[in-house]
């Protein structure tokens, strides 16, 4: 799974901005609520509810969708039981 973050305000011209409309912050290790004031201003940094998770087949899924197909976060990621 990749988390993702699509960007909330469509800041085209931000350049962590890519074509998706995510957020390239992520894909540094970063976390956009914390990084950006544009994202900050949207979402609250208390909650982690604002990322997505992409398949390797492109299907995208938020935290709860994840947590009812079983997986667990650890660290923040989504991994399935052993």
């Amino acid at each position: 799974m990749t988390k993702i973050f699509y960007c909330p305000i469509n800041g085209w011209d931000c350049p962590y901005f890519k074509e998706d409309n995510t957020c390239a912050l992520v894909d540094e290790g970063d976390d956009p609520v914390m990084e950006c004031d544009d994202a900050a201003s949207i979402y609250d940094e208390d909650e982690d509810d604002y990322f997505m998770y992409r398949d390797e087949d492109g299907k995208e899924y938020d935290a709860q969708e994840l947590l009812e197909m079983g997986y667990h976060f650890v660290n923040g990621e989504p991994m399935l039981p052993l």
